[in-house]
């Protein structure tokens, strides 16, 4: 399967938000990965959403959430975030210059 880029958001309630331990998990989903905050990830993967989320449901109670979504080439992302956001996305995407 061909790489993409996944979005995966957190929604934490019982589970205390540690980057680190979030960070192994994603690792092992993905071959590249960054971190916008605690709550919001992008991974470079082969993997499905499905078997990302596979993985990751491990690590939350059923009362945080996690959404894992992929990202269209097709479709460009708009909004404010630090320019290596923009520079990385653009560099796996391939999409035109973005950012500020």
């Amino acid at each position: 399967m061909a790489h993409r880029v996944v979005q995966v958001s957190y929604r934490w309630v019982k589970t205390a938000p540690v980057a680190d331990k979030v960070a192994v998990e994603i690792g092992k989903v993905s071959d590249d990965w960054l971190r916008l905050n605690v709550h919001v990830w992008f991974l470079w993967t082969t993997k499905s959403p499905a078997e990302i989320y596979n993985v990751l449901r491990t690590s939350i109670t059923t009362d945080d959430g996690v959404v894992v979504a992929n990202l269209d080439h097709d479709t460009f992302a708009h909004g404010w975030a630090p320019q290596f956001v923009w520079d990385w996305l653009n560099e796996k995407m391939g999409w035109a210059k973005l950012g500020l």
